[in-house]
Order: C-alpha cells, then sequence, then structure tokens
C-alpha cells in the first residue's frame, strides 16, 4: 500500500476537528459539494452512541417478546421471585407451570 504524505494545513485541520470533538462530545459532519460525505466524532461518542443504540435493541427485542408472551411482566416475576424466597428450592417442585396463579398469595400445598 502506498503511503500519501498528509498536507500540513490539512493536518492542522484534523486536529482542530479531534479537539472540537473531544471538547463538544458530538460529531463533526464533512460536506462534499454540497452534500454529507462523513461524521467524525471522538471514540468516547462513538461508545456512547454504540451503548445507546444496544439498548434500544435490547428494550424493543424485550418489548416484543412481552407481546409475544415470552416472558412474564415483572410484577408478576418479583412475586414470584418472593415465593421462592419464601418456599425456598421447593417452590419449583409445588407449581405447577401450566397453571394460572395469583402470585400475590403464598402458593403451596394448602392451596390444593
Amino acid at each position: 500500500m502506498l503511503k500519501q504524505a498528509i498536507p500540513e494545513d490539512i493536518l492542522d485541520s484534523l486536529l482542530e476537528i479531534s479537539e472540537f470533538c473531544h471538547e463538544y462530545i458530538e460529531p463533526v459532519f464533512i460536506i462534499k459539494n454540497g452534500k454529507g460525505d462523513l461524521a467524525v466524532m471522538s471514540m468516547e461518542t462513538y461508545e456512547l452512541l454504540s451503548g445507546k443504540l444496544e439498548l434500544y435493541s435490547l428494550i424493543g427485542t424485550g418489548l416484543d417478546q412481552v407481546k409475544q408472551g415470552k416472558i412474564k411482566p415483572m410484577k408478576e416475576s418479583l412475586k414470584m421471585i418472593r415465593q421462592i424466597a419464601f418456599y425456598g428450592e421447593d417452590f419449583e417442585k409445588i407449581v405447577d407451570p401450566q397453571k394460572k396463579y395469583d402470585w400475590g398469595k403464598p402458593v403451596g400445598k394448602e392451596v390444593w
């Protein structure tokens, strides 16, 4: 690969762009022929934006799973956790996974 020397005035501009990106934590958009050509940002900004995109994707996946009935709402799950804490490991043995429960009430042999 042939290396090319970067003119000094361009290097100065790159340093200015870098300083701007780090100071304002936002991308710099470079325009070519009146249209957007490049977006330049600091690594910190890139990681922040990437993290947000990943979070939004996970939230979307979770919401889809709730709609499809693949997971339980948090309130129901917390009630179930309380039951497990109350009954210990035996809880898994006494709960019928096919049955609908009111998780606000204790579940045990006395319920059946």
